[in-house]
């Protein structure tokens, strides 16, 4: 599976680590931007001092090695120069399909770059399902309906995450329902509002922390339900 968006800031890397954890998945990381699941798992190449994973195996053609870590998912970290490196779209499709074929596990999330680039593309061509976090703001919701319109033949799961201020909770969920019943694209559950959480705790999977207070358990929790609509997207019908 695929986690992608439109538009940044929408809560894509932060959803797609807690998926690849709850998933038991790993996580391939294509964003090459301070934000990304690289930075939030705390993967530093100037420690390691060794070739970046995701580059090796795109180089090589041989499927990489995932770093493990505690109460993280696995992850093939991305690097900075990715952004002049990224193959074609159909290149990055083979490459992961190739990949999930080989590690064998039941899941394979990726972390992409938020927008139209190569590597967004060919991660979305190669997944089973794409989960598409929303923002229920103006603007969130206009780049969602032009995304979905203009790139309908993938198999979007829209993720509703946290409404905008200023914006009337009513009138966000009348105009999702709007998009989502012209583009025919399935809504998953709803993510709660977790802006408070400091980076410091983004490095452990919110749902490894077994005594976390209520509404670490609560962000969790609606994580594990998105898990479950993902899980259930290839039976659906």
């Amino acid at each position: 599976m695929t986690v992608a968006s439109a538009k940044g800031g929408v809560g894509k890397s932060t959803i797609a680590y807690e998926l690849a954890y709850v998933l038991s998945a790993p996580l391939i990381d294509l964003d090459w931007e301070d934000g990304s699941s690289t930075v939030a798992w705390g993967y530093d190449p100037n420690e390691r001092k060794t070739t970046p994973t995701l580059k090796t195996g795109l180089q090589s053609g041989q499927s990489p090695h995932p770093l493990k870590g505690r109460r993280k998912p696995d992850l093939v970290p991305c690097y900075k120069n990715f952004v002049n490196e990224q193959p074609p779209a159909d290149e990055i499709r083979d490459a992961l399909e190739k990949w999930a074929g080989e590690w064998g596990r039941p899941y394979v999330v990726v972390d992409t770059h938020p927008g139209a680039c190569p590597s967004t593309f060919g991660a979305m061509a190669a997944a089973s399902v794409v989960v598409t976090p929303v923002l229920l703001g103006i603007r969130e919701l206009a780049a969602l309906q032009g995304w979905l319109k203009e790139l309908s033949d993938y198999p979007f799961l829209v993720v509703p995450n946290r409404l905008v201020r200023g914006v009337p909770k009513a009138w966000s969920l009348r105009k999702l329902t709007e998009i989502v019943n012209t583009t025919s694209v399935p809504v998953g559950p709803p993510i709660s509002e977790y802006t408070w959480l400091r980076d410091r705790q983004l490095r452990m999977a919110l749902s490894s922390d077994q005594e976390a207070g209520i509404r670490v358990r609560k962000v969790a929790g609606d994580m594990r339900a998105v898990a479950d609509a993902v899980r259930a997207y290839g039976t659906a019908g």
